[in-house]
């Protein structure tokens, strides 16, 4: 314990002492109790010392110094308690967690080294101080105990020396053939560390090839506005300066790394003043949504349709090439009414559609803004930098399938699961002489592969990222690892030669360059606000493509969506039991995935809630539970991402269905297929039951 010193400058320091015996007649201590507890002075000396040997575990507790805001200091994170510790005294550090490869800044709460709360860092422009589920559930994930814990070899422990030493032979067979043979897929990041390292390496070995795969995000988020605009963009609608959003199946509040943000805006735009109406939504969807619960007008729209809907919204504003769809009467209607609102919106109207829908929407959604002259509300950004000419894992398969590939280092990513079926990604890497998988788990892909090498968390870790805005964070850790793991930035210090790298040491390099002169005081800056200032990415200059996409002839059969789970994303929160726990907005299920469909198509298959069913895409099947979601477009049927995992742990383990099997690589969101009753069922579990009144039965 610290004992109070008798004067701020006390030229010992901190005085130690074991027992309350010790502060007998210590003037400061003696002030103290009289202080707190004046009852105290009228004890005689024995029942004085009585007292104080009582009360020794409260002063012990409560400590006997008092509380006030300590100044920053970098992180310095323990596991055992270091002398001179205040126990109960939380301490505070601006970071940062992630979600696909997207920065979420976090201000994170530690009680004796351990953190227990991550809340918004209220500081940052992205976010300023809100947060979402994923965020909130992070510091569960860090104490994981299905957590990889040390690296192995073939399933088979081994130590970071054994890595070492294969790496240093790995390197003399690149340095002789300037790494050809060599691959690297990573997952989808927007740390500068890590792709300043990642080049570093392509220029040591020149003939190396980099890959990259997202599950939901990344590259795949980027191919619509590719096709719109003729170039990749993040966009960002600007709500809080639009009167009126017309959206095309855009789940703008839902789960997502640009969630919190988009919230933020959206409240400030839906709040009314005397000279400012509030917002006013037009949504047309094919899956009832948290956004579309907010719509002033909702219309449930096929998803096959879609394009129709922002065809004819472009018609209506004179968009060249634009014919006037066939529209049933009640789409009609809705567009009617979005269209009168826009015109009333005198400039404030912006048109969105969903990242997961097809080109053709997207390309009529671009080029009717650029008619409204709504580009300046969209808020575009250059999507954060990443590996330049980095191919996609369907090139990879055919480069394994080739022979061009010896040694395969995975960064980040589960292929293994999250890949398509088609892609036959597990057969592929069985002919890879040498494989290395860097995961903060030992997953699906990890488990293939010949060497596992565990990775830290965020929490734990020295690395950096940027927001859904662009703003960099330098991610600095909060806890000692609790394991024999690395940062990915150590490991590919190893691959680059360096067998001994400091934690923080490739992202100070980083910064170093980026932050100029008076470094120390500007990292040290950076660490306390959470965020570097002035270091966004540029906004291009957007302007729509000239020529829209015609959409390929309709096939027959239902439509069926792919989307990422509400809660455990693209699978990599699975083995979470916090957020597997959580109601899943609009169904309020748990505990597994869900085959949705709207009520018409229920009525016509005779179907209710928990009825399994077959869904077959092409000359592929998977087997579920039937949800019945009363708002649903009748010829949709929605499949979510996340479940049906084997090596997630022992939570996430053998829940539900898994999407991906089913999942094209031509139409990764959108396709068609068939569904069949299989006539059993089961009891799904639900935190709200519904029984509804109108003739419709949703529950046996």
């Amino acid at each position: 314990m610290r004992r109070p010193a008798t004067k701020p400058d006390h030229p010992r320091g901190p005085v130690l002492w074991s027992s309350l015996e010790e502060l007998s007649g210590d003037p400061a201590f003696e002030t103290w109790v009289d202080a707190e507890y004046p009852v105290a002075a009228t004890f005689g000396p024995t029942a004085r010392r009585t007292f104080l040997k009582l009360m020794g575990a409260s002063f012990a507790l409560a400590g006997l110094t008092g509380c006030e805001k300590s100044p920053f200091v970098a992180a310095l994170p323990y596991v055992e308690q270091p002398q001179g510790t205040e126990v109960g005294v939380p301490k505070y550090y601006a970071t940062a967690v992630t979600l696909d490869g997207y920065a979420q800044p976090v201000i994170v709460t530690t009680y004796s080294g351990r953190p227990t709360k991550l809340d918004g860092n209220p500081d940052h422009p992205a976010t300023q101080g809100r947060s979402d589920v994923f965020m909130q559930a992070a510091v569960l994930d860090l104490y994981d105990p299905d957590r990889a814990q040390a690296p192995n070899r073939r399933g088979e422990p081994v130590t970071w020396n054994d890595v070492q030493h294969h790496i240093g032979l790995l390197r003399q067979q690149w340095a002789q053939s300037q790494g050809e043979g060599l691959a690297l897929l990573l997952g989808h990041s927007t740390s500068p560390t890590l792709i300043r390292q990642i080049e570093a390496l392509v220029r040591e070995f020149p003939k190396a090839q980099i890959y990259e795969h997202a599950a939901v995000g990344g590259g795949r988020w980027l191919d619509s506005t590719r096709a719109a605009y003729g170039q990749p963009l993040q966009l960002r609608p600007q709500f809080e300066n639009c009167e009126v959003v017309v959206s095309l199946d855009d789940d703008f509040l839902g789960a997502g790394p640009d969630q919190v943000a988009n919230a933020r805006a959206w409240s400030a735009a839906r709040h009314r003043t005397a000279d400012k109406p509030g917002l006013a939504l037009y949504m047309a969807e094919a899956l009832p949504s948290t956004t579309g619960a907010m719509a002033e007008a909702r219309v449930a729209v096929d998803a096959s349709r879609t394009w129709l809907i922002a065809q004819g919204l472009a018609n209506s504003y004179g968009v060249a090439g634009a014919a006037k769809p066939d529209l049933s009467a009640k789409e009609q209607r809705w567009l009617d009414r979005a269209v009168h609102a826009c015109r009333s919106a005198r400039g404030r109207a912006l048109v969105t559609c969903s990242r997961f829908g097809d080109d053709a929407t997207a390309s009529w959604v671009a080029r009717t803004n650029e008619v409204l002259g709504a580009n300046a509300l969209l808020g575009a950004a250059a999507p954060a930098p990443n590996v330049a000419n980095a191919k996609r894992l369907s090139d990879l398969v055919s480069d394994i399938r080739g022979g061009a590939v010896e040694t395969l280092v995975i960064i980040d990513a589960n292929p293994a699961y999250t890949a398509s079926a088609w892609l036959a990604f597990r057969d592929a890497i069985a002919k890879v002489k040498s494989s290395v998988h860097l995961g903060i788990h030992r997953d699906e892909t990890g488990a293939l592969c010949e060497w596992h090498l565990p990775l830290t968390h965020t929490l734990e870790s020295w690395s950096d990222a940027r927001s859904i805005d662009g703003t960099a964070t330098i991610i600095q850790p909060t806890i000692t690892p609790l394991y024999d793991v690395r940062t990915v930035h150590h490991v590919i210090a190893l691959l680059l030669g360096d067998m001994d790298p400091l934690p923080e040491a490739p992202v100070r390099d980083t910064w170093r360059a980026a932050l100029g002169d008076d470094f120390e005081t500007k990292w040290t800056r950076c660490l306390h606000d959470g965020y570097v200032p002035e270091q966004r990415t540029a906004p291009p200059n957007i302007r729509a493509a000239a020529t829209a996409i015609v959409p390929p002839l309709p096939d027959d059969g239902l439509d069926i969506v792919f989307r990422p789970d509400p809660t455990i994303w693209d699978g990599s929160f699975a083995n979470n039991a916090w957020l597997q726990e959580l109601p899943k907005p609009l169904t309020t299920l748990t505990w597994g995935n869900v085959i949705s469909i709207g009520p018409a198509l229920a009525m016509r298959k005779d179907l209710t809630n928990g009825d399994h069913v077959r869904i077959r895409v092409r000359d592929r099947s998977i087997t579920g539970p039937v949800w019945v979601l009363p708002g649903q477009a009748p010829n949709t049927v929605a499949l979510t991402l996340g479940y049906g995992r084997s090596k997630a742990g022992r939570v996430g383990d053998g829940l539900g269905y898994n999407a991906y099997e089913v999942q094209p690589i031509d139409q990764p969101w959108q396709t068609k297929g068939s569904l069949h009753k299989l006539g059993t069922r089961e009891t799904l579990a639900v935190t709200q039951l519904h029984h509804r009144m109108e003739g419709l039965r949703l529950h046996p």
